[in-house]
């Protein structure tokens, strides 16, 4: 099982890179940023049955809520989000919503899963926008759809250029549940319509049901 968990996040590295940098919408941008990935439809198809093998064997419940009470963030979760045809990530569609990358681990199950959130919208401050308020030790919970909660502790905050997304440190092997909660900061540019830095929350399971990788 820790092979095919494995296999999986490499194969999605690459995409993972390309499609947190799509989150980034300023106040004023509702549209998409596009990247051309090569093969998409056969690489996308390719995971997508594989994440399908892979998350029926786990049996992870499927989050239905994000909490993170040191920034009062109480966000429902969107449906999981894709890569669609033509290489660009969708992103979620509410302002006060977060959605999880579907082509990573379920929030909750093994590995390091992706959650994304906007910082900000043309209404004023979005769910993600005091995200980098967060300290270490602040606790992040999941509220599943069969009645659990699952509880994270943030272990590290980290700043990056869009155009140096660190893939690596992103999807380093766990043995645990991790998540990944990423959003824009830095400068935002009106000309390109896009901010000039993600803000990425590292945070590792302390508490709820481990999923074994082996």
């Amino acid at each position: 099982m820790h092979h095919i968990v494995h296999n999986l996040r490499e194969r999605h590295q690459r995409e993972v890179a390309f499609a947190v940098v799509g989150l980034c919408v300023g106040a004023l941008l509702m549209a998409r940023v596009l990247y051309v990935i090569e093969d998409v439809e056969h690489r996308v198809q390719a995971q997508a049955d594989m994440l399908s093998s892979t998350t029926a064997s786990v049996s992870v419940p499927v989050p239905t809520q994000l909490r993170i009470p040191a920034i009062r963030v109480s966000a429902d979760f969107e449906e999981p989000l894709f890569l669609q045809d033509n290489g660009e990530i969708a992103v979620p569609e509410g302002f006060d919503s977060v959605a999880w990358y579907a082509h990573g681990p379920i929030p909750g199950a093994a590995g390091p899963a992706i959650i994304l959130g906007h910082v900000d919208s043309y209404r004023g401050p979005a769910v993600f926008h005091q995200l980098w308020r967060l300290k270490v030790g602040d606790r992040v919970y999941l509220d599943r759809e069969d009645g659990s909660t699952v509880t994270f502790s943030v272990v590290k905050l980290q700043y990056s250029q869009q155009s140096n997304f660190p893939t690596t440190a992103v999807y380093q092997d766990v043995d645990t549940a991790a998540l990944r909660l990423i959003t824009c900061s830095g400068e935002y540019d009106a000309d390109r319509q896009r901010y000039s830095h993600n803000l990425i929350v590292y945070a590792e399971l302390i508490d709820g049901i481990k999923t074994s990788q082996n």
